[in-house]
């Protein structure tokens, strides 16, 4: 199944990503990154990323960071719009590859190790065969 409308970004997060929770509880970031479209222009494009993607580009990324985003466009009312049955175009991320660390950041950020990681009840792994 191939997907037609979607969409692959290459740009700058213009400030640091928040995690929020949607009414349903879902949790979700959207995010504002610039993009270079050419000598001295650079656009901005507003994207939303949910659930495990969102939490971790919240937890690896920060205000300057190079990603690569991968999603799908989709359309949505515009209920500010004075037209009747005008829409306005969403960008969905569904991957997202960190490219680069902003220069500005000099520390490097502590990542703290997961707490519930599997360990093997017995230390020798070949022990039940």
């Amino acid at each position: 199944m191939s997907v037609l409308n979607g969409f692959a970004l290459i740009g700058n997060l213009c400030k640091k990503p928040e995690l929020k929770k949607s009414s349903t509880g879902k949790t979700y970031s959207f995010f504002i990154m610039g993009v270079n479209s050419g000598k001295d222009k650079t656009d901005f494009f507003g994207v939303v990323a949910w659930d495990n993607i969102a939490e971790n580009l919240v937890k690896y990324c920060d205000k300057g960071d190079q990603i690569a985003v991968m999603g799908e466009l989709g359309t949505t009312p515009d209920t500010n719009s004075p037209k009747d049955n005008a829409t306005k175009v969403t960008l969905t991320a569904r991957g997202i590859s960190y490219l680069s660390k902003s220069h500005k950041s000099n520390e490097p950020k502590q990542i703290e190790p997961e707490k519930d990681v599997f360990k093997p009840a017995n230390s020798d792994p070949f022990a039940s065969f």
